[in-house]
This record gives C-alpha cells, sequence and structure tokens, in this order.
C-alpha cells in the first residue's frame, strides 16, 4: 500500500489526506483507528478497477464511501 501512496497531508492532524496511484484522494479524518482505516483502504483499492479516479471517505468507518470522477485534483 506504501508504494502506491504519492502525497500525504497532516497539515490538519484531523483530516489527514492520502493521494494515492495520483487518481485517488483518500480521506480519513483523525488518526484513530488509523490501522483499521488503512487495512479497509486496502481492501477497497483491491476492488477498484485499474485507472478508476474518485474520492474515497473514510471518516467514519461505519459509512465508507467511494466517490467517483474524472478529475481528481493531485495533491501537492
Amino acid at each position: 500500500l506504501l508504494d502506491q501512496i504519492s502525497h500525504i497531508d497532516v497539515h490538519d492532524v484531523d483530516n489527514i489526506q492520502l493521494n494515492v496511484r495520483k487518481q485517488i484522494i483518500v480521506t480519513l479524518g483523525d488518526s484513530q483507528k488509523i490501522g483499521y482505516k488503512m487495512s479497509f483502504l486496502k481492501e477497497i483499492l483491491n476492488e477498484l478497477k485499474n485507472g478508476e479516479k474518485g474520492y474515497i471517505d473514510l471518516r467514519n468507518v461505519d459509512r465508507v464511501t467511494f466517490r467517483p470522477s474524472e478529475y481528481v485534483e493531485v495533491m501537492q
């Protein structure tokens, strides 16, 4: 999983974001349950089609969402 992450934004520790494969923005929220969130993210990424773009919201692990998008802003 780490080799797929191109950027980690921890500017706001209550709203951690990742750029995965330079085409998926992942919002983790805070660091609570970070291990679980990362494991869940790995499973989600395995289910997505190669090249699929969009946004994954893992802030609430009871209600994870993926929103497909043609355009994903690359974080810098």
